[in-house]
């Protein structure tokens, strides 16, 4: 379903909470529900809003480190696009490594990932000339 959104600003278009419950409803294909409120004007109720993504993403298993919702509402860049890229992750790159079998979670199956295509890339290493590279680097 497409949503008539845009974000200008992150640090400011997001403080209120609405295009970060949107977002996750558009990725995870699920409902955050009711239990926000749809137009915030105090302060309190935006907190609250972004509080709910918060339990939402902690519901659906996305570990979410060093951030809170005052960190969203006072439009902290570097955390924000932490959280932007932890929702990256986990619901496009992992989403993607679903069918590697490699065992692990999802960050150890993108890096065996990028260990495949890099010693893939230089074909001439032996896996253990490779492996000695990467020390070194």
């Amino acid at each position: 379903k497409h949503r008539k959104l845009e974000i200008d600003d992150l640090s400011e278009d997001l403080n209120d909470g609405l295009a970060l419950i949107n977002l996750l409803e558009v990725l995870s294909h699920k409902s955050i529900g009711r239990s926000y409120t749809k137009k915030p004007r105090i302060n309190a109720q935006k907190m609250e809003n972004i509080v709910c993504t918060f339990n939402f993403m902690k519901g659906e298993g996305i570990k979410i480190v060093n951030i809170d919702s005052t960190d969203i509402m006072s439009g902290n860049m570097k955390l924000t696009l932490g959280l932007i890229w932890t929702l990256i992750f986990n619901y496009q790159i992992a989403a993607n490594l679903k069918d590697d079998n490699s065992g692990g979670g999802p960050k150890k199956k993108l890096l065996n990932k990028i260990n495949q295509s890099s010693w893939l890339m230089d074909s001439t290493k032996t896996p253990s000339e490779e492996k000695e590279n990467r020390r070194e680097f």
